[in-house]
């Protein structure tokens, strides 16, 4: 993933009675809003440095800070006023957040489509194998996370009529997100979604979309012993948290044979609170203390095995509905996934991560000695 920065500086605020503490100095002459602004620089994965010169622009970086979090933009305020020396440690700081994108002759060509939020359904893909995952059946004391990391699941299939949109509605890093119509499977029934989500690998690989869904799945089982843990707490570290259900969909398309991952579709507006190499979204926290506790959490109850991080989704009614989580493992086989970073994503958590009272009711410890491993 490619991180850019901005930094800039300021000594007076922006034209606005919201960023200057009332004074009636609005400006008619553009329509562009610093939560155009926010929005533009979270699709662009920019994160900007603010250098205050005196306070008067603490009223405007606090109302900008919110309408940062609000699209899951990173604005940070720096403590020093050494431009020089801010310039150099943000600098220092995205190089770190950017990851390296595996060659094309080990990924294989990239497939591209053209974004269209508003495309149509095209026709029936009729006798569409729909692959659902099976709970792993304990064998011998084994513990179900064991067998998660180490096995594929069996799988059901049924076969279903969908129809997909002609054009993917989104984008991320890994995949392409299309609408999908299709009738409930027995998998997805309790989830009563009547709108899907089809994600197709951007990069062309054989099951790609197999290893997808077990990493989801991981995720899920420990978002399951999280909650456990934490529904007495006080609100809202007592929120629920967990992931929506996966499995897959066998496409076939002009000869070529690909597994992309189904999901129910989830109505909001998505939010990510931390990234795959040590980003936070410092703004969110102070209200959302769960999502960084909940990565800490997976890496104590592994064992130091493995740690759950990039948590994004939605959050509705006191519950975090999340997807496409990225899982960082200690032995670089096991989950094997452009976003598993191993050793060096785990470091990269705990380089930035401060515990907060969930970490503490939890009982998990500091970490700080990980963020050199």
């Amino acid at each position: 993933t490619l991180f850019r920065s901005i930094v800039w500086t300021g000594d007076a605020p922006q034209h606005g009675s919201r960023y200057n503490g009332g004074a009636g100095d609005s400006h008619s002459g553009s329509t562009v809003t610093s939560s155009d602004f926010a929005y533009g620089a979270a699709q662009k994965n920019i994160n900007m440095t603010f250098v205050p010169m005196n306070s008067s622009t603490d009223v405007m970086i606090a109302a900008m800070q919110k309408e940062f979090a609000e699209h899951a933009a990173v604005l940070t305020v720096s403590k020093s006023k050494d431009l020089i020396e801010t310039v150099k440690e943000t600098l220092k700081r995205t190089a770190t957040m950017t990851c390296t994108k595996l060659p094309e002759s080990v990924c294989g060509p990239d497939v591209h489509y053209d974004i269209d939020p508003l495309a149509k359904f095209g026709p029936e893909r009729k006798n569409t194998e729909v692959l659902i995952p099976q709970s792993c059946p304990t064998v011998g004391g084994t513990h179900p996370l064991d067998i998660l990391l180490v096995e594929t699941p069996k799988m059901a299939t049924e076969i279903r009529t969908i129809r997909l949109g002609t054009a993917p509605f989104a984008k991320g890093e890994m995949r392409y997100a299309f609408h999908c119509q299709m009738e409930a499977t027995k998998f997805f029934r309790s989830w009563a979604s009547e709108k899907w989500v089809a994600k197709c690998p951007i990069r062309a690989r054989s099951k790609l979309g197999v290893r997808q869904m077990r990493i989801q799945n991981v995720a899920r089982f420990m978002a399951t012993e999280f909650c456990a843990r934490t529904k007495k707490f006080p609100s809202p570290l007592n929120w629920k948290l967990e992931y929506v259900p996966v499995s897959l969909l066998k496409i076939v398309d002009k000869g070529r044979e690909d597994y992309w991952m189904l999901e129910p579709h989830i109505p909001g507006t998505y939010v990510k609170y931390n990234n795959n190499y040590g980003a936070v979204m410092n703004a969110l926290l102070p209200s959302n203390p769960l999502p960084q506790a909940f990565s800490h959490f997976s890496f104590e109850y592994s064992a130091g095995r493995l740690l759950i991080c990039d948590i994004q989704g939605v959050f509705e009614d006191k519950r975090y509905i999340l997807t496409d989580p990225a899982i960082h493992t200690l032995d670089p086989d096991s989950l094997k996934d452009d976003t598993n970073m191993s050793a060096k994503g785990m470091a990269a958590f705990f380089k930035t991560h401060v515990c907060n009272e969930a970490c503490s009711l939890l009982g998990l410890p500091k970490r700080r000695d990980l963020a050199d491993l």
